[in-house]
């Protein structure tokens, strides 16, 4: 909503905004704040969730209910599953403009889908070796699906940081309007653009131009491999499941051209190619968790590198709320804070197939 579209009595509800002005939307999120127990409607069953709701003369009311899912200011989080993303919160609170809205949305739902689907291989691993399902065949849809949305990604962030990029006043030409998508921007025959081109063609400072610069790389193994799945018909072939976990040939097309393993990560494996003639080959095999994580991980990281540059260089407005954070509530992304351990102490998923065990019934029942 705009802030001209709330009346001033029904403003005074919203305590958590300090700083509404500056054309931003306000988002009518949920919040969680236990301290303010007891005010508005206090008979209600949640007292410590305030959903905020405005009905069709667009007077805001508080309605009942916990939030299952979606974001949600708080000053901490509202259950151990919550997380908080830097870059969200930062879009939420400085530049929730209406071009911007839909798109910001878009990006909290595909993290929330990659992190259903990192959490579906964390299950297939556990219980690979209790079901005749073919988890393995499973497994590579999800990964198929996290390399496709992480490429996703960066393109709609490309989207939202030009549409912030425009807003900001510089005292200085600021060069060429941004490309809408990240190839465009900062790739050039497959191999990333110098950064001091970037300045040059669209007054970038120099700063925010090596962030597009040192993320060219990585943004292009993801965009090869899927570009190698979807449309060039380099299928995932084999996922294999060994004593420590899912593992895949590095020699094999598309994770060869992957550089995401630690030396000491890689094992030398017997691999039957080929069912009907037996073929077997010895190949270099190395954990799946290592590149899924390594491409989640970049996707959240430049997100964050670039707001971090932004509140560095440039005079923003200042956050709706400076009190609290935009939390994320969804099942599965505490998983998602893994994603470090699980490139160097834990390549082999281990404690990932824990947490999914947990969900699992007793072998007893």
């Amino acid at each position: 909503m705009k802030r001209s579209d709330i009346r001033e009595s029904d403003f005074d509800k919203l305590f958590f905004i300090d700083n509404p002005a500056h054309g931003r939307l306000l988002p009518i999120y949920p919040v969680y704040s236990p301290e303010h127990n007891g005010k508005y409607d206090d008979d209600l069953e949640n007292p410590e969730w305030y959903n905020w709701k405005a009905n069709s003369n667009d007077r805001i009311y508080r309605d009942r209910g916990v939030l299952g899912e979606g974001l949600y200011f708080a000053k901490e989080p509202a259950g151990n599953l919550d997380v908080t993303i830097k870059a969200v919160d930062f879009l939420v609170q400085t530049s929730l403009h209406p071009e911007i809205q839909e798109k910001v949305r878009s990006i909290v739902q595909d993290f929330m889908n990659i992190a259903a689907a990192f959490s579906k291989i964390g299950f297939y691993q556990e219980v690979r070796n209790d079901t005749d399902l073919d988890v393995r065949r499973l497994t590579i849809t999800e990964v198929e699906y996290i390399f496709t949305v992480c490429r996703s990604v960066y393109d709609l962030f490309q989207e939202v940081f030009r549409c912030v990029w425009e807003r900001i006043e510089l005292h200085e030409s600021s060069g060429n309007q941004l490309p809408e998508n990240f190839t465009k921007m900062a790739l050039e025959s497959n191999e990333p653009v110098p950064s001091e081109k970037l300045e040059d063609i669209y007054g970038l400072s120099p700063e925010l131009a090596n962030v597009y610069e040192s993320y060219a790389a990585i943004f292009n193994d993801i965009r090869s491999f899927r570009n190698e799945v979807i449309h060039d018909g380099v299928g995932i072939e084999l996922i294999l499941s060994t004593e420590k976990g899912f593992g895949v040939s590095i020699d094999q097309p598309p994770f060869c051209d992957l550089d995401a393993w630690e030396d000491d990560q890689i094992e030398s494996h017997a691999i039957v190619y080929s069912t009907i003639r037996s073929d077997v080959s010895v190949a270099d095999v190395a954990p799946i968790w290592p590149p899924i994580s390594k491409a989640i991980l970049s996707t959240i990281s430049l997100m964050n590198d670039f707001v971090d540059r932004l509140e560095a260089e440039f005079n923003l407005p200042p956050y709706l709320a400076p009190d609290y954070e935009v939390y994320i509530r969804g099942h599965y992304l505490k998983n998602l804070t893994k994603i470090s351990n699980l490139m160097q102490e834990d390549p082999w998923g281990q404690s990932i197939g824990a947490t999914m065990a947990k969900h699992l019934p007793s072998k007893d029942q």
